[in-house]
């Protein structure tokens, strides 16, 4: 049986200046895993996820190159060139975050399908969404018990094979 290689993942983080007045800090991660596949739908992705004057920073993929203009300010960093961070543009949180799920995928479940992708990526957005450790350990088990009312998953459902489209 061949290996499949999962789908791309997109990431969102949004970073948001500290009570301190020091770096900003890192609010989250959230995933949209069908929008990688072209530029349009990563614009249209941006769109849905950013408000109105943002400012993004990405990396160099061609993909991005059109999200600078009239709604949002867009800066890159340049990987190719070994660039990491240009005075306050940086994309090192969700990077970090990325990391999180790789060696937790490596790490926990070893291999991972197409189909499931985005319940893998799922449980890693709600553990660093939700994974302050200032709240106390009771809210952030009600947060997760809220999160999956209402939400099922048979065996039948799990193992089924995908529609082809």
């Amino acid at each position: 049986m061949k290996k499949q290689k999962p789908p791309p993942v997109c990431a969102y983080g949004q970073r948001t200046d500290t009570p301190t007045g020091r770096a900003p800090g890192y609010d989250g991660l959230d995933h949209c895993p069908a929008c990688c596949a072209d530029t349009e739908r990563i614009c249209a992705s941006v769109n849905a996820e950013s408000t109105s004057g943002s400012h993004l920073h990405t990396d160099e993929a061609p993909a991005y190159a059109d999200l600078d203009g009239l709604f949002y300010r867009h800066d890159a960093i340049n990987h190719g060139l070994r660039q990491y961070r240009r005075k306050e543009v940086t994309t090192n949180s969700i990077e970090s975050a990325f990391a999180v799920l790789k060696r937790g995928i490596i790490g926990v479940y070893h291999h991972i399908t197409p189909k499931h992708t985005g319940r893998y990526v799922d449980e890693f957005a709600f553990r660093l969404n939700d994974g302050n450790v200032k709240r106390p350990t009771f809210d952030r088990l009600d947060s997760f018990v809220d999160g999956m009312a209402g939400k099922w998953l048979s065996y039948a459902d799990l193992i089924a094979k995908p529609e082809a489209n």
